[in-house]
């Protein structure tokens, strides 16, 4: 399929799942999808979409998948993407976001499966990531991360898949990492 994802998505308040992925649409992804209130999957990955990913995902909150991969997606993530507590799997990684971790995501105490990678963030890696106790899978690979690699990570004891190459981190891996088991 091609074109632009329509506005009008936003009407389909009942619909639980929604996959749009593997495509060709372009354009952004209309607010109005914040309106989708039962979404528990929105899947839009390996398309052509760009701009924000707009404020109003945080409207979602049965949402548990989150898949917007391999697009053009600019700007920062939404501190309200924070606010989904049922999130288990949150994958953006091939895209051209940037700006900090937000601290924010540190509330989403069911994300089990975070996915950064080949993005243009910057800044260290807040404290606020020793709360993502769920995570098994971490990947914040080809960024612009730096600072030094928190110790926090250590804490994360279901992490099962670490991945913080090509990025510009200073320092020694902290001996905390040795408490992942």
């Amino acid at each position: 399929m091609t074109g632009t994802i329509p506005s009008e998505l936003g009407n389909l308040k009942q619909l639980a799942e929604l996959y749009l992925y593997s495509n060709s649409f372009t354009g952004v992804i209309p607010s109005e999808v914040g309106d989708m209130v039962s979404l528990t999957t929105l899947s839009m990955f390996l398309n052509q979409l760009t701009g924000t990913l707009p404020s109003k995902l945080g409207n979602l909150k049965k949402l548990s998948g989150l898949f917007l991969y391999g697009n053009e997606f600019t700007g920062t993530i939404p501190l309200e993407i924070g606010e989904l507590a049922s999130l288990s799997s949150l994958y953006i990684q091939s895209n051209k976001l940037n700006g900090t971790f937000p601290s924010s995501l540190g509330g989403l105490k069911e994300l089990a499966e975070l996915d950064l990678s080949v993005n243009q963030f910057t800044g260290t890696i807040p404290s606020e990531i020793r709360d993502l106790t769920s995570l098994t899978l971490l990947d914040m690979s080809f960024n612009h991360f730096n600072g030094t690699m928190p110790s926090e990570i250590g804490d994360l004891k279901k992490l099962s898949y670490l991945s913080l190459s090509c990025n510009q981190f200073s320092g020694t891996i902290p001996s905390g990492i040795g408490n992942l088991t």
